[in-house]
């Protein structure tokens, strides 16, 4: 087998530089020259080169010799590049032919199967996930626990259900060290210690680095990642942080930024690999609701996955009590929101963000009432059944000292609750078992 990859791989490589050879005797041919042949001006041989990167991709050369077969095109054509620029050539010829090496035909089966969540509604399977959010928001350690209770045989976290048996995982954790990796891993269920200050990660991580030991998404990089993912198909790739695992001198600003995730998606793709990247979100992703607002840099990186996921303070700014998280999502699938918090044992769910906003639009109301309101709406919540009516709520409180007065007074207090939606009044049917309205709590 890995002899005939060999000679597909040689036979592919003399194919285009004997192509390259045939694109440059055309351009000699076509300017007929007197005398001393002239060497072909920069900008020819630079349209050459491109023309013969884009055959990489139209041949489908493998991703581990593409920049090899690269620089021999260029020393062949005698153009001096170094190799940041001749990446970025590459990269230029991958967006030119995208989308357009083939076409479907009337006759073709084009097969199109359901989305498959390997966290329902959160992680898409075998496909790209990102997570952004400002830093210490705790967006390493939600997905470390999600990970660890999974591996743990749990069924489902923060409300939402796990798909089978948790995948092998692939971390490449480039922007921490180990010193912070390891008690994390070791928290979940992770990592096993050995010593006093020793850890060894466990199953299900197969491989790991760290900013100790760190991994880029550079040539050596994805090659040695590209022999990882075909020996373990259907894995889930952790990568924490996308900036940081970035090669040097990709600037977030310009649309080359989604380049080096575009080549992790096309190693990882045909192994079916589970892409989870964690992403820090800028200034303005500190206060988006937009998940895909959240990500920093250029948009082409929100561009290119499938799931989008988002963390942010709930109301840090206004009270730096207040430790809530909003956990959103954005993409293929239903749109979540959650308020989560942090704790000494990982994240509680607080509820859905329409739940947490009602409770403290609820709890602005209550603390907005009168004092005699507030003492019906108290009196209501500890009632014995589920309604009061005016008369038994007059023999627990007196508002004035003669009886028909004070039931009036009762009355009155009970409807301005109805009209505040903090009760719902059930008007009597008139018989002798039910003359009286009833009055209920709402929430």
């Amino acid at each position: 087998m890995y002899m005939d990859e060999n000679e597909e791989y040689k036979s592919k490589y003399y194919d285009l530089l004997a192509q390259v050879e045939e694109l440059k005797e055309n351009q000699e041919n076509s300017e007929p020259t007197k005398g001393k042949k002239k060497p072909e001006p920069i900008e020819h041989r630079l349209v050459t080169l491109d023309e013969s990167l884009e055959k990489l991709f139209v041949d489908k050369v493998d991703f581990k010799n593409r920049l090899i077969m690269a620089r021999d095109i260029a020393n062949e054509l005698k153009i001096k590049i170094s190799s940041e620029e001749l990446r970025l050539r590459v990269w230029d010829a991958r967006k030119r032919i995208e989308g357009n090496t083939s076409i479907y035909s009337t006759n073709d089966i084009i097969e199109s199967p359901p989305h498959v969540w390997s966290w329902e509604n959160m992680i898409m399977m075998s496909d790209t996930n990102l997570l952004s959010a400002s830093p210490k928001v705790g967006k390493t350690t939600l997905m470390i626990e999600m990970l660890g209770r999974w591996a743990r045989g749990e069924e489902e976290y923060l409300g939402f259900k796990f798909s089978g048996k948790c995948p092998k995982i692939i971390l490449i954790g480039t922007d921490m060290p180990n010193a912070r990796w390891m008690p994390l891993l070791h928290k979940f269920g992770l990592a096993e210690k050995v010593t006093a200050t020793g850890y060894r990660f466990i199953d299900p991580i197969i491989y790991f680095w760290s900013q100790d030991k760190p991994l880029h998404l550079d040539d050596q990089g994805l090659s040695q990642l590209a022999d990882i993912v075909e020996k373990n198909p259907n894995a889930i790739c952790l990568l924490d942080s996308y900036a940081k695992c970035c090669p040097n001198g990709i600037d977030e600003k310009s649309n080359y930024f989604s380049q080096p995730l575009n080549d992790l998606q096309e190693v990882t793709a045909p192994h079916k690999i589970t892409n989870i990247v964690i992403h820090h979100s800028g200034t303005d992703g500190a206060n988006t609701n937009s998940a895909v607002r959240a990500s920093r840099g250029h948009t082409s990186l929100p561009a290119s996955v499938s799931q989008l996921l988002a963390m942010k303070w709930h109301n840090k700014e206004e009270d730096l009590e207040d430790n809530r998280i909003i956990f959103h999502t954005e993409g293929r699938g239903e749109s979540v929101h959650l308020v989560v918090e942090q704790n000494d044992y990982g994240f509680e769910l607080k509820g859905t963000f329409a739940e947490v906003m009602q409770g403290q639009k609820l709890e602005k109301i209550i603390n907005g009432l009168t004092e005699r309101q507030q003492d019906v709406y108290q009196i209501i919540e500890e009632h014995e059944i589920d309604y009061i009516t005016p008369t038994q709520l007059a023999q627990k409180v007196e508002f004035a000292e003669k009886e028909k007065t004070n039931l009036d007074l009762c009355r009155r207090v009970l409807d301005q609750l109805v009209k505040k939606r903090l009760v719902e009044k059930e008007k009597g049917s008139g018989d002798k078992n039910s003359i009286e309205n009833r009055y209920r709590k709402l929430h």
